[in-house]
Formats: C-alpha cells, sequence, structure tokens
C-alpha cells in the first residue's frame, strides 16, 4: 500500500490505471541516464500516459517498481495467468492475487488509515490535490494529460487555489498602478506617513466580534500596519476563535440574516464578490458545525443583539 500510494501521488493518476501497472512500465530515455519514463494505460481517455522521472531519488517512483519487482519475483511464476502482467502482487489468502483499485479503497479505510493514525481519505482526492499544487494551467494540463485546458480548470479550481490567485492578482495591480502614476503622485505615496492612530483594546468589528489586532499582519495576504482584509467580516479570519456560547452563535446567525438581507439591496456584482464569499462561509463551514440545540438556544438570543450597520 505505500509503494502504491506514492506512486499515485508522484504521478498524480488515477487509482485505477496505477493498480494495473505492468512489470515493464519502466522504460529508458535515449540519452537521458538519469532518468526513466514511467508508462501506464488510461482506458478511459484511450492512450498511454508517460512521467519521467529521476532514477537516483529513492522517493520517485522507477525505486518503488524495481524493489517491487524483486519482491514479487517468488510471486509471479506462480500467480494466475491474468495476473502475470500485473506489477503489484500480494499473497492472499488461498492465493495469489493482483491489487486493485477497490481493494486499495478497502484496505486504506480498514487497515492503513487507522494503523498509521490518518485522518480518512479517497484515494479518487489525491489526483486533485497534486495538481492543483500548481498554479500554471498549461503545465498541470500536461502532467494530467488532458487534451482541454477546460479540465485541467476543474481541478485546481479549488478554493485554495482562488485565494492565492486574488493575492496574485492584487500584487500584479499595485505593481501597475504603481508603474502609470504621475512622479508626483508616486513620490507623495512613498512619503513616509504618521502610521493612523490604533485603537486601545481590542477593536469590534462590523459584527460585533473582538479583534486582538487588526494591524498585525497575521492573516493571508496583509501586512503589519495596515488594516486587516478581514476585519469585514472576523469569523471568516484564519486565526480566528469561535467559542461554543450562545452569544457568539446568535451574533453569528445575525450576521448570518444580515448578508443574506444585503442581497436584495447591493448590486449583484458587489453582492457576489465581497459578501457572498463570506456568507458561503458563514452557512457551510461554521454554522453547519453547531448541533439543532445550540441553534435553537442562540435564536432565542438574537432579538437582545445590538442592530448592525447597513451594508454598502
Amino acid at each position: 500500500m505505500p509503494y502504491y500510494l506514492a506512486i499515485l501521488i508522484h504521478t498524480a493518476g488515477n487509482p485505477e490505471p496505477i493498480a494495473a501497472l505492468t512489470p515493464d512500465c519502466l522504460q529508458p530515455l535515449p540519452l537521458l541516464d538519469d532518468r526513466q519514463m514511467l508508462v501506464w494505460a488510461k482506458h478511459r481517455a484511450g492512450q498511454m500516459q508517460r512521467r519521467s522521472f529521476s532514477t537516483h531519488n529513492p522517493d520517485e517512483p522507477p525505486t518503488p517498481v524495481r524493489e517491487i519487482l524483486a519482491y514479487t519475483v517468488p510471486l509471479r511464476r506462480h500467480a494466475p495467468p491474468a495476473l502475470r502482467r500485473r506489477l503489484f502482487l500480494f499473497h492472499g489468502v488461498r492465493r495469489i492475487s493482483g491489487l486493485s483499485a477497490a481493494l486499495a479503497k478497502k484496505m486504506v479505510r480498514l487497515e492503513f488509515a487507522p494503523r498509521h493514525g490518518l485522518p480518512h481519505f479517497s484515494l479518487a482526492s489525491i489526483r486533485p490535490s497534486v495538481l492543483s499544487a500548481s498554479g500554471d494551467l498549461l503545465k498541470v494540463k500536461a502532467v494530467a494529460h488532458h487534451r482541454s485546458v477546460a479540465t485541467t480548470i476543474r481541478y485546481v479550481d479549488t478554493p485554495q487555489v482562488q485565494a492565492e490567485h486574488r493575492a496574485r492578482v492584487a500584487t500584479l495591480q499595485s505593481s501597475f498602478l504603481g508603474h502609470i502614476e504621475q512622479p508626483t503622485a508616486r513620490k507623495a505615496r512613498e512619503t513616509p506617513r504618521a502610521s493612523p492612530p490604533r485603537p486601545a483594546g481590542a477593536a469590534v468589528s462590523m459584527f460585533g466580534f473582538d479583534c486582538k489586532d487588526p494591524f498585525a499582519g497575521i492573516a493571508t495576504g496583509t501586512r503589519r500596519g495596515s488594516l486587516c482584509t478581514h476585519f469585514l467580516g472576523c469569523f471568516t479570519c484564519p486565526n480566528a476563535i469561535i467559542p461554543e456560547d450562545p452569544q457568539t452563535i446568535a451574533r453569528l446567525m445575525q450576521a448570518r440574516d444580515h448578508l443574506r438581507a444585503a442581497a436584495a439591496s447591493i448590486h449583484p456584482a458587489r453582492w457576489q464578490a465581497i459578501y457572498a464569499p463570506r456568507l458561503q462561509i458563514l452557512e457551510e463551514n461554521i454554522l453547519a458545525r453547531f448541533s439543532a440545540a445550540e441553534l435553537s438556544a442562540a435564536s432565542a438570543l438574537h432579538s437582545t443583539l445590538p442592530p448592525l450597520p447597513e451594508l454598502r
């Protein structure tokens, strides 16, 4: 199982084709003695998949494949003819068997993850997780062997990647504005100015939550000395601590209702860009964690909370 998972991660392959690897899956690369090509069939796409790896790195697929071939020499000659062309062989209860994606899924759930203290994960989640680690769509498309970049976008369009893209776009926009500003305006902007006075003690955001220091620059995409961009909705801050007391839950429910109501009065594009993501986090990631009893107790406090400012 560790060999199978390692190869699955390195290739960003699908579970079924990697489980069906053949003993001759390693092929030489002309003029590159330090690299080998790993080749496997992806029947759904009707084509062969290929990726090259170092032959000297013990963690990359060529080394595990060679070790598996050495381990399975005594098994292969006793395996049923239909399985002798499989890389992953093992001695079952009654006979020599070959690994399948369905069996690997069962082994992960019942044996591998519990034995190593790992949270539950699915084999199908490995491929998109590996592919979404890169921000280069064309590179990911080549690694995934996709025919269309539209297919690749479905793999990499995750909340984490979207946040990275927003930060990258903001950096590029800032750089672009620096080039088109008038020299005098740029000079005035670059002239050191006195920092704005900071509030004494904890600051209170518009939804009634305390923030220890909104100028600390802790959240992603913020910098020290500038007001945190999450201050509009502190419950979405990656460093937020949300206690389970009824008063806090009541504030969260009030914020949810306030965001929903704002959709009727704010321009749709602005609401979708600024407020809709916060409402989604609030509904799907935060309030969904509380029980019905906790939500009911908090609902009784809703009318005692002070009104929230109008959203614009």
